[in-house]
């Protein structure tokens, strides 16, 4: 399952609507409300899709916890921060902004 910037990952792409997501993944193992979005949860791919009802009820985003998925080529899920950085910030020519919420901290790259 490769992930693709700003386009969506694997066969599914930003902008679809949900219906058009399960006739791609099928049906999802879990669905449930969490801050105004719809999530479809599929547990073999490893990935919670989020359907965002201020959005026209559109796929808006995707959390993938997939170890094998690749991102520009790579599989970075699990691998130490400095080493996602550095393709990440080569592969988009962009460097992020850095915020520490005390336990969770968040690189953003801005124009992605």
């Amino acid at each position: 399952m490769e992930i693709s910037i700003g386009k969506g990952v694997g066969s599914i792409q930003f902008g679809q609507d949900e219906q058009q997501i399960i006739n791609q993944l099928g049906k999802p193992d879990k669905v449930y409300e969490l801050e105004g979005s719809k999530r479809l949860q599929y547990f073999d791919l490893q990935i919670a899709v989020a359907i965002e009802c201020e959005h026209e009820n559109k796929f808006g985003w995707v959390e993938v916890k997939n170890p094998d998925a690749l991102l520009f080529g790579q599989k970075l899920i699990g691998e130490c921060v400095e080493k996602v950085l550095s393709v990440i910030s080569a592969a988009i020519a962009d460097t992020p902004e850095y915020e520490d919420y005390g336990s969770l901290e968040t690189y953003f790259y801005e124009n992605q």
